[in-house]
């Protein structure tokens, strides 16, 4: 059993609306700015240094109709297709954890935890999901 480091933190300090998906996404990071600019409280959850739970995981999924809120485009989920769907339900979300940049990003929820949006280009979501006009 692996001992917890107690100076590191349990996770990332949850304001406002969560925008979960990594820090070097380009999509994930205009959005947090044209968020930013509105004054809409928000964080930016980068899946690598914080792994979904498997609720989370299955919650998403459910959102999008499927099992899970893969993107099937992604290079990385196209060369271990074959592999993942022969992985039982545990390893799946196990490797999923551990591969969350084949999540099609950015998921967004509200402060509750509701999702409201996964997927998207950022200005249509600061427009369908926060009702913010760009341009």
């Amino acid at each position: 059993m692996a001992i917890s480091d107690p100076m590191k933190p349990t996770g990332p300090e949850l304001i406002g609306y969560r925008i979960y998906g990594s820090d070097y996404d380009v999509l994930c990071t205009r959005l947090g700015e044209i968020l930013k600019m509105a004054d809409i409280p928000h964080t930016i959850v980068d899946l690598q240094d914080w792994p979904p739970s498997d609720e989370q995981i299955l919650k998403w999924g459910e959102f999008e109709g499927e099992e899970y809120p893969i993107n099937g485009r992604s290079t990385p989920f196209k060369k271990f297709e074959r592999q993942f769907k022969r992985l039982d339900k545990e390893a799946q979300l196990e490797w999923l954890r551990k591969n969350a940049h084949v999540f099609t990003r950015p998921i967004i929820e509200d402060e509750n935890g509701v999702v409201l949006a996964i997927g998207g280009r950022p200005e249509r979501l600061a427009k369908s999901v926060f009702m913010i006009e760009i341009g």
